[in-house]
């Protein structure tokens, strides 16, 4: 029987289909076996997190975090939740180098996908500048939250808890290197934002009731 090279071609096309098709099966069925191991650990994770048990989060974090790069593009939210529950636990632990390469991390993606002006890199900045104090780069440090505060106002205007946050953090960051008349000012602020803010919320309570 002679063979022409259509025939030949369907033949091997018939013959690796269903491997390549077999394959493409095996692989996603081991993908999305890490993704839910990912996701049982991150469970795991955020309640040791919320009990503060940052030392037995740490070795979960980091195979979450593992797993999840392994199977997900760099961007997904999932890499980008699991970095920055690592970087959390490596704040807490003083692992102060680990966590603000970690957050930086996040915080590069979080500039290229969402804008260096998206929400999300505000709470990036606020969390990250802490590990860059305690390393004692208090310019830095100030740096990230002026940034944060900036991006804050932005999107929630010139009261809110996150800006009142904002600006006890940077306080706490002057009171360290003893610059105390520029920690007053920003505390000063925070607390007469909260008492507008709490006022705000009284009225707007009682006028539901009323």
């Amino acid at each position: 029987m002679r063979f022409t090279s259509r025939k030949i071609a369907i033949l091997f096309l018939t013959i690796t289909l269903p491997i390549l098709s077999s394959c493409g099966e095996r692989e996603g069925l081991v993908i999305n076996a890490s993704i839910g191991k990912a996701n049982k650990l991150n469970k795991q994770v955020k309640q040791l997190i919320r009990s503060r048990k940052y030392t037995k989060a740490l070795a979960l974090a980091e195979k979450a975090l593992a797993y999840r790069e392994k199977s997900l593009k760099p961007d997904h939210a999932k890499v980008l939740e699991s970095q920055d529950a690592l970087a959390t636990i490596y704040q807490a632990t003083r692992r102060f180098e680990k966590a603000g390469a970690l957050f930086k991390k996040k915080l590069v993606t979080l500039e290229k996908t969402g804008g260096p002006e998206h929400i999300e890199v505000a709470h990036t900045l606020y969390k990250m500048a802490p590990s860059f104090g305690n390393l004692g780069q208090f310019s830095k440090a100030t740096s990230l939250l002026k940034r944060a505060r900036a991006i804050y106002v932005k999107h929630l205007g010139q009261d809110h808890d996150f800006i009142a946050d904002t600006l006890r953090r940077q306080a706490s960051v002057y009171e360290l290197i003893g610059l105390w008349e520029q920690a007053a000012p920003l505390l000063k602020e925070a607390r007469s934002m909260r008492a507008r803010l709490a006022k705000r919320a009284r009225k707007t309570k009682a006028a539901k009731k009323g």
